[in-house]
Order: C-alpha cells, then sequence, then structure tokens
C-alpha cells in the first residue's frame, strides 16, 4: 500500500492528541493505525522504579480501552535485563517471535495473550524514562520494516499525548482526594458542634455559631 506519510502523520497525530482520555486517544489511534499496520491491541506500560517493572495502566482493542493496574511479576533474570536496557528515544523495536524475547515473552504469559508479533515504542519523557507503548499483532500477520518506520514517525506525537494525559489523571486523582478529604472535615466539624461544648455558658457557644456559619 502507497501511503502519503505526511497525511498518515497529520492524521494519526490528530487522534493521538484529540483526547486529554488516555483511552480514547489511544482507541482513536488504534482504530485509524489499523487501515495501515497490523495491531489488534495496545498496552501502556509505565516502569514502576520501585519494583523495577512494568506497570500496565491502559488495555485498547477494537471494542475499546479499558484502565488497569497490573504490575507484571518479572522473573529476577527479566528485571536484570530491564534494567540494562537503554532504550533511545528515536527507536521503535519489533519483536517478529516474541516468545524468543524474554520479557516480552513473561508479559504475554501473565496477561494470557497469544503475540505473532509486536512492536515496543519508548516513552522518554524530559524527566527520563516513563515507559512504553505496546502494539500487538495476534494474526499471523508480523511486523515489517515498514510498521517499523511508520510508527517511529508517531513517537513524538504519542510522548507528548500520553504525558499530558498521565498529567491530567494525576491532577484529577489528586482532586478527588482532596474533595473526599475536604467532605470528612466537613463531616467531622459538624459532629463535634452538635456534642456538648465545655465553657458553652462562656461565649463558646456563640463563636461555634459563628464557625458553623463559615464552615461551607
Amino acid at each position: 500500500m502507497n501511503i502519503d506519510e505526511n497525511e498518515f502523520f497529520r492524521q494519526a497525530t490528530l487522534r493521538i492528541c484529540g483526547s486529554l482520555d488516555v483511552k480514547k486517544a489511544l482507541s482513536m489511534a488504534l482504530n485509524y493505525l489499523q487501515e495501515f499496520i497490523p495491531i489488534d491491541r495496545i498496552f501502556l506500560e509505565i516502569f514502576d522504579e520501585e519494583f523495577q517493572s512494568m506497570r500496565t495502566i491502559v488495555v485498547v482493542t477494537a471494542e475499546g480501552g479499558i484502565e488497569t493496574d497490573l504490575l507484571t511479576p518479572l522473573s529476577k533474570e527479566a528485571k536484570l535485563l530491564l534494567r540494562s536496557l537503554q532504550p533511545s528515544i528515536d527507536t521503535v523495536a519489533v519483536f517478529s517471535d516474541p516468545m524468543e524475547n524474554l520479557i516480552a515473552r513473561e508479559m504475554l504469559r501473565f496477561h494470557g495473550i497469544q503475540a505473532a508479533s509486536l512492536m515496543n515504542m519508548p516513552l522518554i519523557t524530559e524527566s527520563g524514562r516513563a515507559g512504553g507503548l505496546v502494539f500487538i499483532s495476534e494474526s499471523d500477520k508480523k511486523h515489517s520494516q515498514r510498521h517499523v518506520d511508520l510508527m517511529s514517525l508517531l513517537i513524538e506525537p504519542f510522548t507528548i499525548a500520553v504525558s499530558n494525559a498521565l498529567e491530567h489523571r494525576e491532577v484529577l486523582q489528586i482532586r478527588k482526594q482532596l474533595a473526599e478529604s475536604n467532605q470528612y472535615l466537613k463531616e467531622e466539624l459538624q459532629r463535634e458542634s452538635k456534642t456538648e461544648i465545655i465553657g458553652s455558658d462562656y461565649g463558646l457557644k456563640n463563636v461555634m455559631t459563628m464557625v458553623q456559619q463559615v464552615a461551607t
């Protein structure tokens, strides 16, 4: 298939950067990329410094995406191999036989997936290694060098989009935690204000009345 690389880049980037919801963005990207590249599933992996392993946070198929939080229990040998890797920001690695790669084999077995071929795209931000995207072909179609070349065009858009989406996700989580803490404090204040106040005859009752008025 003859592909206009500029148009491919433009159309893919519009979808990759089309939403701060990383599931939606990756789903839109998958639907477009499938027209040119054999991809049945996308994994978004984040490198967990504490466990020196990869943590899966999003899985996307043609049916849609789901958020998860799964830490792959890698063997000691796989962890050593993972630590030794020095991914390049401009390189997409292809594994024509994933079962021959120790890390790929253990991750696929953990997720219960049979892969004919996969591509790994490292995501490296200014702060360092963030993780990667794994593009899996479950059919008998293998990824070719042409597929790698096309995906290499999208490293920067994917890195920017995923980085922004993860920051947005973190902000939402913090906002949720603050809301829960705020609600808890309100309930505690209301509960305490309903109890008998020692010294209420000496002016504290009026103080608590004012506190209730401004608590909201």
